[in-house]
């Protein structure tokens, strides 16, 4: 018996404030931005629309690709796997992979906080500090203080 009012309720957010912004749908699909981000570096960030952005990092990707296989080329030419040629294959290995998973992280964060920005732009009017603020409106009972006041004088 005590379920039933708890189950019939309207849980609607009409009825409700809420100070958190939930979003259930997104304008562009974070997963979408990672994976074509993945699999050709910069695609994720065309798909955002952050086109220099994207252009950036895949030639950022490019560079740290080429790098990379210059030092495997460099370490089989040798024949031998010498320390000096290995720890810098290792090196350039781990910075193409830093720059791929940016660029990966990048397009989903991007995608992700799409739909904010026009959210944070009309913050940031609500925010502007160079305008004075509004003038409080005086109640019925402040107006009848201020009108006795200035008979007495």
């Amino acid at each position: 018996m005590l379920l039933f009012p708890l189950l019939t309720a309207d849980t609607s957010a009409k009825d409700t404030v809420d100070t958190l912004i939930r979003r259930d749908t997104f304008i562009k699909s974070p997963t979408v931005a990672a994976l074509r981000s993945a699999v050709l570096p910069g695609w994720g960030q065309f798909y955002n629309g952050a086109y220099v952005k994207g252009i950036l990092l895949g030639i950022l990707t490019f560079a740290a690709t080429s790098h990379t296989a210059y030092r495997y080329y460099l370490m089989r030419r040798e024949g031998g796997y010498s320390y000096t040629l290995t720890t810098d294959f290792l090196g350039a290995l781990i910075l193409n992979v830093a720059v791929w998973g940016y660029t990966v992280a990048d397009a989903f964060v991007d995608a992700y906080l799409y739909g904010f920005r026009e959210y944070r732009d009309t913050l940031s009017e609500d925010l502007d500090t160079s305008r004075p603020p509004p003038s409080p409106k005086k109640t019925a009972d402040e107006k009848g203080e201020e009108d006795e006041g200035s008979d007495g004088q």
